[in-house]
């Protein structure tokens, strides 16, 4: 019965998603922490996954259901675009050119959109009880660091050896792609409770373990969009003036070129690890094969007109792509939504960034939160360029894609009223500017410093 009251508690719906993220990744877990080798989640895992959470959602949202105009607009789209899809499928399954798991995507997709967007829109929770989320990301983050330098601590110690090679180090996760992207919303996240209390050096010491990792991981598509979302961070945020953020600038370049200098004149043997662990420049030209995936993908739909606007289904472009080039995925967010459901799909999926965006530009969030979600979304924008992420269906990326860049900001931009103030509720002593000692009870707000 506690349980069930834990999940029918409107507030602690940020914490209810972390759980259901972390679900997503047990099978991940439990297959690859003990070992270095590399394995996937199966279909049957991730179904199994996918019907916990639906059913924890399900029981959250009875009763909780706010029927306003955004909500019907929304629910009509989704309604709209999967009727659409099923008659593509339809009519493939007539002439015999079907994947029965592209039918079963649709229906996933639908349920992901309808639990994770539509219902969450105009909930209203306590803003405090958002950054219970991040503590989560933190918390799962930490662990996954220890695993990494705990597993591959010798390959680590490597990478500052002459002669490094290519590490394949990525913790508990499938692959280090995998790992990588996990550590670029662990590091967002961190950014988050860094803002909210900046004097808390735990928050800084994680950011920094993270950002380890990452670079451990040698995966450049997370290391220059993190590198992305940090740059546009320090360029939005208003914790700095114009003035000191040249000044900064300029020190910064200084003692990057210093350090370079310095390190090719002593230990020439760590740039040439950069460069052959790190940059790889022989693939940046093909970046690393995806441009020949890209290649398929607009073949595919561009076969017809039919096939640009409606696509050809998920499933059936990976088989053509598994055939060819022995992958299960296109490495883009965009070529892989236009393969699934052509031009709607893509549309459709990006209208719904469109909302969350505005949401979040519009509400009372703090200013310095918005840096934040500004930098962030740009940034992941570049990220989906180069990574199959939030496709809407099920699995640990997308799980993890559709919660933090859609389901949290959203549920972020409904819990501040005021602008400029964060309301939290506890129970607490404060000396007042008199010096005189008073009891702040549960009601009582107070406005963040």
């Amino acid at each position: 019965m506690k349980i069930l009251e834990k999940i029918k508690s409107k507030n602690n719906l940020p914490f209810i998603l972390f759980i259901i993220l972390f679900i997503n990744y047990i099978p991940l877990i439990k297959l690859n922490i003990v070992t270095k080798e590399s394995f996937g989640v199966g279909t049957k895992e991730m179904a199994i996954c996918f019907a916990i959470e639906l059913v924890i959602l399900f029981l959250f949202f009875i009763k909780k259901i706010k029927i306003t105009k955004l909500t019907i607009t929304n629910l009509i789209l989704l309604i709209l675009t999967t009727i659409a899809l099923s008659i593509v499928q339809l009519n493939a399954y007539k002439s015999g050119n079907y994947d029965k798991l592209d039918i079963i995507n649709i229906a996933c997709i639908f349920c992901n959109i309808l639990f994770l967007f539509v219902l969450i829109l105009n909930l209203d929770i306590e803003e405090k009880y958002i950054y219970n989320f991040f503590r989560g990301m933190i918390i799962m983050g930490l662990f996954a660091c220890i695993v990494n330098v705990y597993i591959y601590h010798e390959e680590i110690l490597k990478l500052f050896e002459k002669g490094a090679k290519v590490y394949k180090i990525k913790s508990f996760f499938g692959h280090r792609n995998q790992f990588a992207i996990f550590l670029y919303t662990a590091i967002i996240s961190n950014m988050f409770l860094i803002l909210r209390n900046n004097k808390n050096i735990f928050y800084k010491l994680t950011l920094l373990v993270f950002l380890a990792n990452l670079v451990f991981t040698a995966s450049r598509t997370g290391i220059f969009c993190t590198a992305v979302f940090a740059v546009l961070f320090f360029i939005t945020t208003d914790r700095f003036s114009i003035k000191t953020k040249i000044v900064i600038f300029i020190v910064g370049v200084d003692i990057l070129l210093g350090v370079t200098y310095y390190i090719n004149n002593t230990h020439p043997e760590i740039i040439e690890n950069v460069q052959s662990v790190l940059i790889r420049s022989n693939t940046i030209k093909s970046f690393t094969g995806r441009s020949d995936l890209w290649e398929i993908g607009t073949d595919l739909i561009s076969e017809n007109n039919y096939t640009k606007i409606f696509g050809i289904g998920r499933f059936k472009g990976v088989e053509i792509v598994e055939e060819t080039k022995n992958l299960t995925q296109f490495h883009s967010f965009y070529i892989e939504a236009l393969v699934t459901g052509g031009i709607m799909e893509l549309v459709y999926f990006i209208l719904i960034y469109f909302i969350v965006i505005i949401k979040v530009m519009r509400s009372n969030i703090a200013k310095k939160y918005k840096s934040i979600y500004i930098s962030m979304f740009i940034s992941y924008f570049i990220y989906c360029s180069f990574e199959s992420l939030s496709r809407f269906s099920i699995g640990c990326a997308d799980t993890l894609c559709m919660i933090v860049f859609i389901s949290i900001p959203i549920l972020h931009a409904y819990s501040v009223k005021e602008e400029g103030e964060e309301k939290i509720y506890r129970i607490s002593k404060k000396w007042l500017s008199d010096g005189s000692n008073v009891i702040v009870d549960n009601e009582q707000k107070i406005e963040e410093e």
